[in-house]
């Protein structure tokens, strides 16, 4: 089959990284893929798409930032030379484009399906977003979401007649079955000896992550419990203001030498492996790939007690704190510090060869009817 993904900006981020792992997939299994987007590649997605050229994946990025209608106009034409069998566009503002787009190019039989990325919020929240799709815009072939509330919203806000699927997020369970030196991967990108904690945190520099609770938390376990340590916070910097007040902050708790800040990294399952907890206290999250990963790692987790992280809490080794609860969350720090260990977790159900499976199961059923 000939399957399209059309994303808003080319980025190393979660729904970008669930992309790359199902076009790598579907490429392994002799599917034709192509990757668009409406906005130029920022620098972080070079190693993504050094990945998915090598397996002949065809990307298709405007060079400079468009306008809305030259957006349109470039999304039309990329789709009209692909010609896909089906086309998920993946979060609100690249469905909306896509829908139009494929009218625009004359290519109405191709059945395009939105994928909702937002576990636990409604994509549809912004009143002007939930006008456009209710009253306006074309309606996709299908709904693929990564929850049950996500459908939800949809069904009860938007239109009750299309059919919706969920779909869990699924990572590349092996990659985090890999064996690294760990004690030179901690020397050469933690740069710690051999007795200290080495906290990590993954995810876009950004105040939703909330790195600054993390930061606050770790003060304090250090200064009243004399945890021995470094924070390191790795992940694309998505607001340079919110990066420069961390840092701010770091250097007022007298914690700017045992702070690492490591920009967007590649190598996760590197990282994962070689430190000893990870830290998520997000104000919310979608289907979090990044906490999926970390799981899977089997390294100790605490994590915001948000909806769309209760599913790891059937999970051994996960905490999960009260939003802004920080005492609870430098008592947890400080429990797992103690004495960090991994955990056996079966993420079997979160891998890409499943998530992948039913991607092609609905692009199937949609061709079929065209």
């Amino acid at each position: 089959m000939k399957l399209c993904h059309v994303v808003y900006i080319p980025r190393f981020s979660g729904a970008e990284i669930l992309v790359r792992n199902l076009a790598i997939q579907h490429c392994s299994e002799g599917h034709e893929i192509a990757v668009i987007a409406v906005m130029p590649a920022e620098s972080s997605f070079a190693i993504v798409q050094q990945d998915l050229s090598a397996v002949g994946v065809l990307l298709n990025f405007p060079a400079n930032s468009l306008n809305k209608w030259e957006r349109l106009r470039f999304l039309a034409e990329a789709l009209k030379q692909f010609s896909p069998d089906v086309i998920f566009a993946h979060a609100v503002i690249p469905s909306f484009y896509t829908r139009y787009a494929v009218r625009l190019a004359g290519l109405n039989n191709i059945p395009v399906v939105s994928v909702l990325h937002d576990a636990s919020q409604d994509d549809y929240a912004s009143p002007y977003f939930r006008f456009l799709e209710k009253w306006l815009a074309p309606p996709p072939a299908a709904i693929v979401a990564v929850s049950q509330t996500a459908v939800e919203n949809y069904r009860q806000c938007i239109r009750s007649d299309v059919a919706t699927q969920v779909i869990a997020n699924g990572i590349q369970l092996e990659a985090f079955k890999q064996q690294f030196d760990r004690t030179q991967a901690r020397q050469e990108i933690f740069k710690v000896d051999a007795d200290q904690v080495v906290f990590l945190q993954v995810g876009r520099i950004s105040a939703t992550k909330q790195q600054h609770y993390s930061l606050e938390a770790f003060a304090a376990a250090v200064k009243t419990f004399n945890v021995s340590g470094k924070l390191c916070f790795a992940g694309l910097i998505e607001d340079k203001a919110y990066e420069a007040e961390l840092k701010l902050k770091a250097v007022q708790l007298g914690m700017i030498d045992r702070v690492l800040f490591l920009g967007a990294r590649p190598d996760v399952p590197k990282l994962l492996a070689a430190a000893d907890v990870y830290l998520m206290p997000s104000l919310f999250e979608a289907h979090s790939v990044a906490f999926i990963e970390a799981l899977a790692s089997g390294i100790p987790i605490i994590a915001s007690n948000i909806a769309s992280f209760q599913f790891g809490a059937k999970f051994p080794g996960v905490w999960l704190v009260g939003l802004n609860q920080v005492d609870e969350f430098v008592s947890a720090i400080v429990q797992t510090s103690g004495n960090p260990q991994r955990w056996q977790r079966d993420l079997s159900a979160y891998s890409i060869e499943k998530t992948s499976s039913s991607y092609l199961e609905i692009s199937k059923s949609l061709a079929s009817i065209r």
